[in-house]
């Protein structure tokens, strides 16, 4: 059943345009950019319209640009976090991407699963390689916390 499937899909598969590509790097960078990247920035100096943009940004990652931000910045701070040598210039950065705290945890609840006091400790180090996965560190050039 696996093989015929790959048979159905593998023809249907288009590589994707150039143009398309440098959108999905634009994003990249723009998410490493900040805690909390302003959506305004993804679009200057784009090829595509905003509206293009939105569209595209989407089309590849399952969620418009301020929702994907929104998903970062709370991932993000879940595992700033749930590190246990975070400094309090760490902290307060953190606060300042947040409105108030309970808007804090709910940011983080709805994209990580748990409260930030869930987040668990040297008890629970699985979960917290899990986020750092979710995190997906490999976009790291924003390392200005911890």
């Amino acid at each position: 059943a696996c093989a015929e499937l790959a048979d159905w899909l593998r023809p249907r598969f288009q590589p994707i345009p150039p143009k398309h590509e440098a959108v999905i790097d634009k994003t990249l960078a723009w998410l490493a950019s900040s805690l909390n990247p302003a959506p305004e920035e993804l679009v200057t100096d784009a090829v595509y319209s905003r509206r293009q943009i939105e569209r595209l940004v989407h089309r590849y990652f399952g969620f418009t640009p301020s929702a994907l931000a929104r998903k970062f910045r709370a991932i993000r701070a879940a595992n700033l976090l749930a590190e246990a040598n975070l400094t309090d210039e760490g902290e307060a950065e953190i606060a300042d991407a947040f409105h108030d705290q309970p808007h804090m945890i709910r940011e983080i609840r709805r994209f990580c699963g748990y409260t930030p006091t869930r987040l668990g400790g040297e008890g629970e180090p699985m979960f917290q390689q899990l986020l750092r996965l979710k995190n997906l560190n490999h976009l790291k050039p924003y390392n200005s916390i911890g």
